[in-house]
């Protein structure tokens, strides 16, 4: 009950079509992507999730994206009585996502790096004002007829 997991995976064929240019340009190739997010609660202390994500190699019409990854961190911690949320976020913890690109033919070779500033925190505060509903149950308000309405209506 206190940890959570989800994997997601994807295996695809790709292929870049060009063929209608002077050059005739045809790519292909095999590749995947996958996403890990962990959730835990650690009682009385805090929660905390982590998210691994990884896509391997995309092609263009005149090239190939090398694989790149991150990992993102997040802890939240709930007080007064759920009533205020503290919560850090740290994006690309490992400051692993950039992106190698290469373009070529026949005639050119070009290679670009590109690497911004991924690696991000957000601090957060959260206060809830009023009564909330903790059933989390629904409703539904019935009209002078007695027929229930199409829609949920929370109270």
């Amino acid at each position: 009950k206190w940890w959570s997991t989800n994997l997601t995976f994807s295996y695809f064929r790709a292929e870049a079509d060009a063929s209608n240019i002077e050059q005739g340009l045809i790519n292909k190739t095999y590749s995947w992507s996958g996403r890990l997010m962990s959730n835990m609660r650690i009682p009385d202390l805090f929660d905390l999730q982590l998210v691994y994500f990884y896509s391997g190699d995309r092609i263009s019409a005149q090239g190939e994206i090398d694989p790149f990854h991150a990992l993102n961190i997040a802890l939240n911690k709930d007080l007064f009585e759920k009533r205020l949320s503290i919560g850090l976020n740290v994006n690309d913890v490992l400051n692993t996502l950039k992106f190698n690109i290469d373009f070529s033919d026949e005639n050119y070779r070009e290679t670009v790096t590109h690497k911004r500033e991924t690696r991000t925190a957000f601090l957060t505060f959260t206060y809830r004002f009023g009564e909330s509903d903790k059933s989390g149950d629904k409703k539904r308000k019935r009209d002078n007829n007695g027929n229930q309405p199409d829609v949920d209506i929370d109270f």
